[in-house]
């Protein structure tokens, strides 16, 4: 599969942290992969400070990629609903110190 190469800024960078890092976006898997180990679902490539061009990457890469990325959606989406369903209960009992059931 094709890999576009480009850097781009990194989102939410810390004072004193390099916010520049190399991105690969997936063309055929619409999944932008960094440096900084960094992978998601990405309609296109994000915005460009500089670009290197395309390259090959191996299919079996590409399969850990969009599984990783599969994986990691199903791990936020459940993460999500346990922090909120946690929190409701939380917010029930905030004035006690007892086990959460």
């Amino acid at each position: 599969m094709n890999g576009v190469v480009y850097s781009t800024r990194v989102e939410g960078a810390r004072p004193g942290q390099d916010s520049v890092v190399i991105e690969v976006w997936i063309e055929q898997l619409r999944i932008a992969i960094n440096e900084v180990n960094g992978a998601a679902s990405s309609a296109a490539p994000r915005t460009a400070i500089n670009h290197f061009g395309t390259f090959d990457i191996p299919d079996s890469f590409c399969a850990l990629v969009k599984d990783y990325v599969a994986r990691k959606a199903s791990f936020e989406e459940g993460n999500a609903k346990l922090f909120a369903a946690l929190k409701a209960r939380l917010v029930q009992k905030k004035s006690q110190h007892t086990k959460i059931m």
